[in-house]
């Protein structure tokens, strides 16, 4: 029973039926199923996540995720950059739609060579909570994501994950404000993906740093995208805008990298399914929330921009504030401990 290769399948199945739904469905039951297939494929992202931790050792998480995460971004860099040429060309979108069918093929085809996970604790201690009782699931949460380290690393996950999104979801909008007569959004997209590519690459070269600094990287991490963000949000130049995305974006990335393996590292029952999808989905809830006031303030972009900071910023100061309560409850665990020591060496 390999369920963690054959819902990646599932999944790589799952976007080419949605693309093909989306360019033959003319009705709504159409339109329906195929929000289920792009379902399956969006959740086959997280399963690939997790199914690579369960096929290497802990000393390569860090190497497999970072290069897996860098060809997939590099991708896409490739995507928008093949996609803004076609429409400088005014192509029809059938030849966007045949182009990503054809790579989709290729990629469900793929899908097939990948190895088998010999490794079944993380499923199948999953799949047999699956008809417990509500004490059982409540009880393998617990279990997940026991420890307070994990317990921030994955809220710092949510939070960032958050923040990073509606920072894209509202990029092209704030370029078009800044200057809306530059065809030139579709190769900033692509430089982003690049730039994210390189930072999801260094974090294989950073991580014994990120290790050390514990949660401080990420603390400054975050306080440096709000930053980022209020530069975008008062900028009058569009090359200034520009270089602030994709910085931003090459930020995000690299901790997004570190976070996960962190994450992966400190899980003590192997959990990898559960506990990415649960931080994804609690990012998503969060993202959900704050696109919702947004909407309904009816802010400009460039006050949105400003708002998007405050949200990092406030960010950074609840990870100081659990930073400084979970280094003070270490510090006085040793002080409790260090007596009997004394003691034990005196016997």
């Amino acid at each position: 029973m390999f369920l963690t290769r054959n819902s990646t399948i599932l999944g790589a199945f799952g976007v080419l039926i949605t693309y093909l739904i989306v360019w033959i469905g003319q009705s709504l039951l159409a339109m329906e199923i195929m929000q289920i297939t792009y379902g399956f494929g969006v959740s086959a992202r997280l399963v690939f996540s997790s199914y690579i931790f369960l096929l290497v050792s802990e000393e390569e998480y860090q190497t497999m995720t970072s290069l897996t995460t860098t060809t997939s971004l590099l991708s896409f860099m490739l995507a928008s950059e093949l996609g803004q040429l076609l429409a400088f060309q005014e192509a029809s979108y059938g030849i966007f739609f045949v182009i990503s069918l054809i790579a989709l093929g290729i990629c469900c085809a793929v899908t097939f060579l990948l190895p088998k996970d010999h490794s079944l604790s993380s499923i199948s201690s999953l799949t047999s909570s699956w008809g417990q009782s509500k004490q059982g699931w409540t009880t393998l949460l617990k279990e997940t994501w026991h420890g307070r380290r994990l317990q921030i690393f994955s809220l710092w996950w949510a939070v960032a994950f958050a923040g990073i999104s509606l920072v894209q979801n509202y990029g092209t909008n704030l370029f078009d404000a800044v200057d809306s007569k530059s065809k030139l959004n579709g190769h900033i997209l692509a430089a982003s993906e690049a730039a994210a590519s390189l930072g999801s690459y260094c974090a294989i070269y950073i991580e014994k740093f990120a290790s050390k600094s514990c949660l401080s990287i990420y603390i400054l991490g975050s306080a440096l995208m709000g930053i980022l963000c209020v530069s975008m949000g008062i900028s009058s130049k569009i090359w200034v805008t520009y270089c602030l995305y994709i910085t931003i974006c090459g930020i995000y990335q690299t901790l997004a990298c570190l976070v996960s393996v962190r994450c992966g590292q400190l899980l003590s029952n192997g959990q990898y399914i559960l506990l990415f999808s649960i931080n994804s989905f609690a990012g998503l809830l969060i993202e959900t929330l704050l696109q919702a006031a947004i909407e309904i303030s009816g802010l400009s972009i460039f006050s949105q921009f400003i708002s998007f900071a405050g949200f990092f910023f406030l960010a950074t100061a609840i990870c100081v504030g659990l930073h400084f309560v979970d280094s003070s409850r270490t510090s006085y665990l040793v002080l409790e401990t260090e007596p009997e020591h004394h003691i034990s060496d005196s016997t």
